[in-house]
């Protein structure tokens, strides 16, 4: 004898759930702390960039500077020499110590050749200035622009019958850094070139 099942009335559910299946292959949403999480690692990766970009630049100026200053130092270096060999007479400037050895130097030195050339330097902040002068008009205005912080003296250094000038350059060391303090020192015999030339003219060897 079989037994007929009542109908299902509307709104009942099954005894048994039936699974939901999530299709293959469908994406899953992206949550607020993965977000946030990428955000800050966009942002660390962005300020070390700028960082990065800072040092460079500063490297870049730096090496120019000092590239410049090499130049300068060479070039002033040359005519320095060239100068003190060609002179008379050579005199420290205002403020030395007699017109002997100083052990601090001058800021100034003037070079006479002959009775009308006279040629001066004057050292200043992070600079020397040549100023070359004749019969009371300036002939010819340098500036040898060298490291700032750079401060340079010139002195007379006697050894016996022969006279030297030197020009000593001492850098400073900058902050931050440890490295030591540098002097560069310029040495010229002065009168060289008319004691080569009296030689000559008197017939003893150099």
């Amino acid at each position: 004898m079989m037994i007929p099942h009542a109908p299902a009335r509307p709104g009942c559910q099954r005894s048994d759930p039936v699974r939901r299946r999530v299709p293959h292959g469908a994406r899953r949403g992206i949550s607020l702390i993965e977000t946030l999480v990428v955000m800050t690692g966009v942002a660390t990766i962005l300020g070390l960039c700028a960082v990065t970009l800072q040092l460079l630049l500063r490297l870049n100026t730096d090496g120019q500077a000092r590239l410049g200053a090499a130049s300068s130092l060479d070039r002033l270096s040359s005519q320095f020499r060239a100068d003190v060999h060609d002179c008379d007479d050579a005199r420290l400037g205002e403020g030395a110590e007699a017109q002997s050895s100083s052990a601090k130097g001058a800021a100034s030195l003037r070079l006479t050749m002959g009775s009308q050339l006279v040629v001066t330097y004057e050292a200043r902040d992070g600079r020397v200035v040549r100023v070359e002068s004749g019969s009371g008009a300036t002939r010819r205005h340098e500036s040898y622009l060298l490291n700032r912080g750079s401060a340079v003296a010139f002195e007379r250094r006697d050894d016996g019958p022969r006279r030297f000038v030197a020009m000593v350059m001492t850098r400073h060391a900058a902050k931050g850094l440890v490295e030591p303090p540098r002097t560069v020192e310029v040495l010229a015999l002065q009168g060289k070139h008319r004691f080569e030339l009296a030689r000559k003219e008197g017939g003893r060897p150099r």
